[in-house]
């Protein structure tokens, strides 16, 4: 009997451990109606329109990264929690990575398709009211530009 109180113990804790880290992962990341919302906004937008990240967000947040493909959120080792970040960025070619923080910590994340490319090179810091993209749509790619 003391067996089964032993495994049933170790069960939960597995469990408990898990739900923690599905909680702490799933907060991260930005519901997939601020992703749809940015970019519905970006398709119907004019060329030459703005784009205001603030307008498509329903949390606090103070600074934004924008980060490129292959880069790795790890490299940001001033942002607390940005190692934590579930973002295949670092393997793929195809998305853009929105790192929004406040007090330097990660509090959000988006991967973005790269229909929607960035006129950056690097990694891009912006402040929360520095954080608005001008549109360029040219021959069926829109690029976002600080």
């Amino acid at each position: 009997m003391p067996q089964a109180k032993k495994l049933i113990a170790l069960c939960l804790t597995i469990l408990f451990i898990c739900l923690v880290l599905f909680v702490v992962l799933e907060r991260k990341s930005a519901p997939p109606m601020i992703t749809e919302g940015i970019m519905n906004a970006i398709e119907q937008s004019e060329h030459g329109q703005k784009l205001a990240l603030q307008d498509y967000t329903d949390f606090e947040w103070d600074s934004v990264y924008i980060l490129r493909p292959y880069m790795d959120p790890a490299d940001l080792t001033m942002i607390k929690g940005a190692a934590d970040v579930d973002s295949m960025i670092k393997y793929h070619d195809h998305i853009n990575l929105i790192l929004f923080v406040r007090l330097d910590i990660a509090v959000k994340y988006l991967d973005l398709s790269r229909k929607y490319d960035f006129t950056n090179e690097d990694i891009t810091m912006l402040k929360r009211d520095e954080a608005v993209f001008t549109i360029n749509k040219s021959e069926g790619h829109i690029i976002l530009q600080p």
